[in-house]
């Protein structure tokens, strides 16, 4: 236990030290960066500053300056801006700063403008790329769900389901008529050739209250048979065992 003890707290020292030793402290003036290693300091231009990046992963946003040539302590340089509250997933504003004081010194203050205000219009951001990507799976879940709804609903078992329920005098009575089918029918279908199975509940509703439709089916010699069907009006505990129909139907519509 003493040796994990220690390889941990070495492990930890190693990390901690490689994460200080490469921060920076950064200032600016006029026309230069002045980074420091609380022991030497160095003056960059800001036309030598070819990229600003940002780790958005961490809260204190660490900030890497990518340099044109090599410096005394090297192309790239890591600081900490100033911490801010409630900002995780928003961009630190020293980065768009520093973007355009590199601009300015190459291109002039005039062009850097212009630059930052086309690439501010193409830009998107992590927050707007993870809105983009939850609507998108969120469309994509909704598309499934009305794909799988019209598979149920265009089912054989569905519809014998349904109009056994709609022909029954007990449902009538508790739902009155019309009765209609909602959304959100649950279950499966295992199609599956002669060993086809469905499993459905078909939520119902008519002038009197609501209700589930609840139903068990097997597939035998090409024809649908239920083996359980039965039907709950919500807030009652006792269900209504429904007659197992055949699937010929002589009514246009049953459940008026």
């Amino acid at each position: 236990m003493k040796w994990l003890f220690l390889f941990a707290w070495l492990l930890g020292i190693a990390t901690f030290s490689y994460i200080g030793f490469r921060l920076k402290r950064v200032r600016i003036d006029d026309e230069h960066l002045l980074v420091s290693n609380y022991v030497r300091e160095i003056r960059i231009p800001f036309r030598d500053l070819e990229e600003v990046t940002e780790n958005r992963w961490w809260n204190h946003h660490p900030v890497t300056l990518h340099l044109r040539s090599e410096s005394v302590f090297g192309t790239k340089i890591v600081f900490m801006p100033k911490m801010r509250f409630l900002g995780f997933w928003t961009s630190h504003p020293i980065v768009k700063e520093l973007r355009q004081l590199a601009l300015a010194a190459r291109l002039g203050p005039a062009a850097a403008a212009s630059f930052e205000e086309l690439h501010s219009r193409q830009h998107v951001s992590w927050p707007r790329r993870i809105a983009l990507i939850v609507c998108a799976v969120t469309a994509l879940g909704l598309g499934v769900m009305v794909v799988v709804e019209v598979l149920l609903r265009s089912s054989e078992p569905y519809r014998q389901a349904v109009v056994s329920a709609c022909r029954d005098e007990r449902v009538r009575a508790k739902l009155g008529v019309p009765i209609r089918t909602g959304w959100f029918t649950g279950g499966s279908i295992n199609w599956a050739g002669p060993a086809s199975q469905a499993r459905l509940k078909i939520p119902l509703y008519g002038p009197h209250g609501r209700g589930s439709l609840f139903g068990k089916a097997d597939k035998a010699g090409g024809e649908w048979r239920f083996r359980q069907l039965s039907f709950s009006l919500d807030g009652d505990s006792s269900p209504i065992a429904l007659q197992r129909e055949s699937a010929s139907i002589t009514v246009d519509d049953p459940c008026k």
